[in-house]
């Protein structure tokens, strides 16, 4: 019995270094599976990619630094995946707000700066102004040919990636520069292009 003792011990200690072994091996593979889970989510995607990738791209500080020649591409395959619906309504938010141009001055932020009264009407004057020119300049004859076929994003979804504070102060400037063009005795069409 002596004799089969050390047998024994010795084959436990084979099955021991297999289990170590087999456990190296798949935490080896565990690890593997995270570092190419990692670099697929920090590489650059093509815009062809799909929709929740383009997506997660889109709404990055990466992408935001990139100049309007190279998100353009992304841009349009977005908006077709919008248009085929495989976009979730907090996706576009995301994208969007990353869109948005940031620190830009807005109209509104400009007129809000100036003293209630006179100078704020001379502002409200000039931009119905250049209203008035853009849109005229907009103008093209009728064509025979249907119309529509662009792609569009959300209003909504749009207005909802603004800040409420921003929101609100866009609502009074529209509501004051509506209320001046009733002034001046001019009808608007609702619609507004914000210029600088």
């Amino acid at each position: 019995m002596l004799t089969q003792q050390p047998a024994r011990a010795s084959s436990t200690k084979t099955g021991r270094k297999w289990v170590a072994i087999a456990s190296a091996f798949v935490v080896g593979l565990a690890l593997l599976a995270l570092a190419a889970k990692v670099w697929r989510d920090h590489r650059v995607p093509t815009p062809d990619a799909g929709a929740d990738r383009l997506a997660q791209y889109m709404s990055s500080a990466q992408f935001k630094a990139l100049p309007a020649s190279q998100k353009q591409p992304y841009e349009h395959a977005f908006r077709l995946a919008d248009v085929r619906g495989e976009v979730t309504a907090e996706q576009r938010t995301a994208v969007l707000g990353n869109l948005m141009p940031q620190g830009r001055k807005q109209p509104f932020d400009a007129y809000f700066a100036l003293p209630p009264g006179k100078e704020r009407e001379q502002f409200l004057d000039k931009a119905i102004d250049q209203q008035a020119t853009l849109q005229e300049k907009m103008k093209s004859p009728p064509s025979d040919g249907p119309r529509g076929g662009g792609i569009r994003f959300d209003g909504r979804a749009m207005a909802q990636s603004i800040p409420p504070e921003e929101r609100a102060k866009m609502d009074q400037f529209m509501q004051d520069l509506h209320d001046r063009q009733k002034a001046r005795g001019l009808t608007g069409n609702g619609k507004f292009l914000m210029t600088n």
